[in-house]
């Protein structure tokens, strides 16, 4: 068990480091000797096997999917709440790639049920941000601005910059699709000094920051502010 435990975080550091490939072999080799190897008491001790996180960093939403939901069962019937969250969170940024829609919103619904029930604040927020993107996507956008708002809420809430910053981002960009545009600038403008205020800033920080200032080149755009326009994005 402690051997298994040892190789997947041995995986889970190759995935950090963006060796998906070397990632999901590892991890595929944890499970089958859990499978073959192990009495299944003892295979249920080992709660860090990382395989449907790597399938979906490495785009195999297919099996992304099977492998998440197999872990959150597994996880929900151990009682294991953190775990069953991950998992499950996951589980529905893989139905979501694969346009399964109104699953993904069931899911992230169960996440944020799940995440205020345990206090578990962080995926309360990543599941209402979670829930935005998917309700955007099936036409529901004031319900999505809703969810965006929960989410922006609990980021400040939390002190999380980066989160405040992504949620204000997403709400700008809903606002500004539907031609809400001076909301949406304000919204724009907020995402962007969230996400200055991180420090140190790394490669997200620096794609919400560029994002934002796309979106807002394209907001002056459309009210033919062709000088605003060239600015922003030379600053992109």
């Amino acid at each position: 068990v402690e051997r298994i435990r040892a190789q997947n975080y041995l995986a889970y550091v190759l995935l950090r480091q963006g060796q998906g490939g070397d990632a999901v072999e590892l991890f595929e080799k944890s499970r089958r000797e859990m499978r073959d190897s192990l009495r299944p008491e003892d295979a249920d001790q080992i709660a860090n096997l990382d395989l449907g996180l790597a399938y979906l960093e490495t785009g195999k939403l297919k099996d992304a999917a099977e492998a998440l939901e197999e872990e959150w069962l597994r996880h929900r019937e151990s009682g294991r709440d953190s775990r069953t969250l991950f998992c499950l969170y996951n589980l529905a940024k893989a139905h979501q790639g694969l346009g399964e829609m109104a699953r993904a919103e069931g899911e992230f619904r169960e996440v944020i049920a799940l995440a205020r029930k345990t206090r578990e604040l962080t995926y309360l927020l990543r599941g209402y941000n979670g829930l935005g993107n998917v309700l955007d996507r099936r036409g529901l956008w004031l319900e999505s601005l809703h969810a965006y708002d929960e989410a922006l809420e609990l980021a400040l809430a939390l002190k999380d910059n980066r989160s405040a910053a992504a949620a204000a981002q997403n709400r700008g960009v809903v606002k500004a699709t539907h031609g809400r545009h001076d909301e949406a600038r304000e919204d724009l403008e907020l995402s962007y000094r969230y996400a200055e205020g991180v420090t140190p800033r790394y490669a997200y920080e620096k794609n919400l920051m560029c994002r934002v200032l796309i979106e807002l080149g394209n907001l002056e755009l459309n009210r033919s502010r062709f000088e605003d326009t060239e600015s922003n994005l030379d600053r992109a």
